[in-house]
Formats: C-alpha cells, sequence, structure tokens
C-alpha cells in the first residue's frame, strides 16, 4: 500500500509504462540490457533470470548479483545516479560491446543453473 501512494503521481507520465507482473520472459527478450539499482536484497533472482536471457546486467553489489564488473555488466555504487547513467549510455553508444557481454551473461547463468547446483552439491556431500 505504501508504493501505490508514493507511485501515484507518475501514474498520468505518458512516458512511464506500468506493467504489473506478468511473462517476463517476453520483457526479458525484447530488452537489450537489464539494470537493477538496488539498495538492498539478497540475491536477487531476476538478475540470474536476465544473464539467462543473455543481459548484460547493471546492477548494484547490494542486489546479491553474481555479475562480474565489465565482463558480464557492470556493477555501480548503490546511489551513484551519474556512474548508473553512464554505464546505460555506454551500452546504448556500443553495441558491440552489449553483444560481447551478452555472450558472457548466457555463460555466467549458466554457472548457476539448477542442474549446476545440483551437481556441486552432491560433490560436496561426496566430498565429507
Amino acid at each position: 500500500s505504501e508504493i501505490k501512494s508514493f507511485l501515484a503521481p507518475f501514474r498520468n507520465d505518458p512516458s512511464i509504462e506500468f506493467l504489473g507482473y506478468g511473462n517476463s520472459l517476453e520483457l526479458y527478450q525484447n530488452s537489450d540490457v537489464f539494470v537493477l539499482p538496488s539498495l538492498e536484497e539478497g540475491s536477487a533472482l531476476v538478475t540470474y533470470e536476465a544473464l539467462a536471457c543473455g543481459l548484460p546486467v547493471i546492477t548494484t553489489h547490494e542486489s546479491g548479483s553474481v555479475v562480474e564488473d565489465g565482463q558480464d555488466g557492470f556493477i555501480v555504487p548503490a546511489g551513484n545516479f551519474e556512474q548508473l547513467a553512464e554505464r546505460i549510455q555506454q551500452l546504448y553508444r556500443h553495441p558491440e560491446l552489449v553483444r560481447e557481454m551478452s555472450v558472457k551473461a548466457r555463460k555466467t547463468a549458466e554457472k548457476y543453473s539448477w542442474e549446476s547446483y545440483g551437481r556441486n552439491l552432491v560433490q560436496f556431500y561426496s566430498g565429507i
């Protein structure tokens, strides 16, 4: 309920589209970059989903993400809007960098699949 009153003034802004909950796969597939400038997260599942869809991720350390800065995305300091904007513009201006990071993003995501998790867990328990 808190967020509804906060967002109310933006509902009529034509430059903002409220999508709600739905099929996020389609959103990932129609995107070039994923941005999550979080102030606090555990390990945001959306960053894993974005990486799995081959999206370079721009996020903060606070998102708990597995993004490797400069490899499959960028890590920016929380609250540093200037650096966040610079990284978004950098990817906008350099589509070849987006393509390179996209390939790396997909490879990063493969390390964190459920199958990989299961193999690592079995290997860990076998070692003890």
